[in-house]
């Protein structure tokens, strides 16, 4: 979801792939439901704004790929906000723009399904991955 009100979503330009984050980036990896896969730190962004818990937010990584993720959890330091965000799923590029905007695809109730319904899909797919690591965590 965007944060309240703004319709927004945000994305963060990570240094690394996002395949394998949670292993790089020292996350616990377990497929516990809610807990981080990684925690990014605020001063690692070129965010302006803070995180919300449950805001979504679109990643990419130096390979270009883009994923959905949720912040799970948030832990402050004296200097720094950390993020706990749980991966979601990967998306194609095509469909940055609309998520950023938070724009729902077009839908033709009278048309078989198609491309309009690939941003659902994708959901599906992602929501399927997470729930097989969390039955095989």
């Amino acid at each position: 979801m965007a944060r309240e009100g703004s319709g927004v979503v945000e994305l963060i330009a990570l240094t690394v792939p996002v395949r394998g984050l949670a292993d790089e980036a020292g996350g616990d990896g377990d497929g516990t439901v809610g807990e981080p896969d990684f925690v990014l730190r605020h001063s690692e962004t070129a965010l302006v704004r803070g995180l919300d818990h449950g805001e979504e937010v679109l990643l990419v990584g130096v390979d270009g790929e883009y994923h959905t993720a949720v912040v799970v959890d948030l832990d402050f330091e004296r200097e720094d906000t950390l993020y706990g965000l749980r991966l979601g799923s990967r998306i194609p590029p095509e469909q940055v723009r609309d998520r950023m905007l938070h724009v729902p695809p077009a839908v033709d109730e009278d048309a078989a399904p198609g491309p309009e319904d690939e941003q659902s899909v994708v959901d599906l797919l992602g929501e399927l991955r997470r729930r097989w690591q969390d039955r095989d965590g």
